[in-house]
């Protein structure tokens, strides 16, 4: 390309950083001829230098001068923004899609920063949610798990969200979405999204309903209240032995449906307005939950390092022992899955959704 306009070049920059990184060609035209930078190379790249100057922050960049079949060409290399940074030009967002650049706005500006997690929805404000909406009772359980049971004694409600990071105060107390999602007194009059859409069908495909159940409450009781009817909606033997104590034995094990409907709860996107599912069938439990994979997490990583796509609702969880933190709940399925003789789970990743299936043993296989 030739340098006719610094705004281009910015626009052009901005964009490469933004996405995967890249290079231009300065001297090369678009269908790949060589045609040499006739300009002063010097003059070149301090223009190059300028325009990058203009994008904030700074993308990191490298100018690099070679000579092709003798002729002079300048190559400027950009590297991708980290993870939670991206690059504007006059105060706008820009990206790179194939070989054209573009300006995101309106809704293709909040996918992008939800996107790069720069825009969490548990670390946003609702505007209209007060101390009277949240339920004290619940509170006091988090403190009493905590072993905090007199710290209201001395410490107002206030005090306790701000503490946690739930709320701000900059003259007027501000709260956060996830002391909604976690505390609330009604979640649903907030975010109808959060309810837990929970079906037992009969036999493998999703037709004849035999049980079925609407979960619109907190998060900590939708996640007991999930486990709850999928034990009671699944094959149980109960096996006596030569302990005095009878033993009852799930088709499936109770720690997989309980790390497996938490991971749910806990990386959905409530951006979404899609509910969780939670199907039973004969020979599987599927549970889907909106928001694929978070950004910087790949498949092949996928299992084996944590990243949090509601870190607030993440920590909370994990103070009340629903999480650890520590990367390890993909790992700790598919080791109790082969410990009960079972077939590792499948997860399936959409550009919208997440789901794991849980297949349980044939009838052959159980005996």
């Amino acid at each position: 390309m030739l340098f006719r306009s610094q705004q281009k070049v910015s626009k052009i920059l901005c964009g490469l950083g933004n996405t995967l990184g890249g290079m231009i060609f300065f001297g090369v035209s678009d269908n790949g001829n060589l045609k040499e930078v006739k300009e002063n190379l010097d003059k070149l790249q301090q223009k190059i230098s300028s325009a990058n100057q203009c994008i904030s922050p700074t993308p990191v960049i490298s100018i690099e001068i070679h000579e092709i079949e003798k002729k002079k060409i300048v190559i400027v290399i950009i590297q991708r923004g980290i993870d939670n940074t991206y690059y504007t030009f006059e105060g706008a967002i820009y990206v790179r899609i194939g070989s054209t650049t573009k300006k995101l706005e309106g809704q293709t500006h909040l996918e992008f920063l939800r996107n790069k997690q720069i825009l969490s929805f548990d670390e946003t404000y609702e505007s209209h949610a007060t101390i009277n909406d949240l339920d004290e009772d619940k509170i006091k359980n988090y403190l009493l798990e905590r072993g905090q049971k007199n710290y209201l004694d001395s410490h107002t409600i206030e005090e306790f969200l701000i503490s946690k990071r739930l709320a701000s105060k900059n003259g007027k107390l501000n709260i956060k979405n996830s002391a909604i999602l976690l505390l609330a007194k009604d979640l649903q009059e907030f975010y109808p999204q959060t309810e837990i859409k929970l079906v037992k069908f009969n036999g493998i495909e999703p037709v004849e309903i035999i049980s079925h159940k609407l979960i619109q409450k907190g998060l900590v009781s939708s996640i007991e209240e999930s486990i709850k009817f999928v034990k009671e909606n699944i094959n149980k033997r109960v096996i006596i032995g030569s302990s005095p104590k009878r033993i009852e034995k799930y088709d499936y094990p109770l720690e997989v449906i309980r790390e497996a409907i938490v991971n749910a709860i806990v990386h959905r996107d409530y951006f979404s307005k899609d509910s969780i599912q939670i199907y039973i069938f004969d020979n599987r439990i599927e549970i889907t939950n909106p928001g694929s994979l978070p950004q910087g997490l790949t498949k092949e990583l996928f299992g084996t390092i944590s990243v949090q796509r509601n870190p607030l609702i993440y920590r909370f969880l994990r103070d009340l022992g629903y999480v650890e933190g520590l990367g390890t709940g993909v790992p700790r399925i598919k080791n109790r899955m082969r410990i009960a003789k079972l077939k590792d789970p499948k997860f399936l990743f959409t550009e919208s959704f997440f789901r794991i299936k849980i297949g349980r043993a044939s009838c052959r296989e159980r005996v």
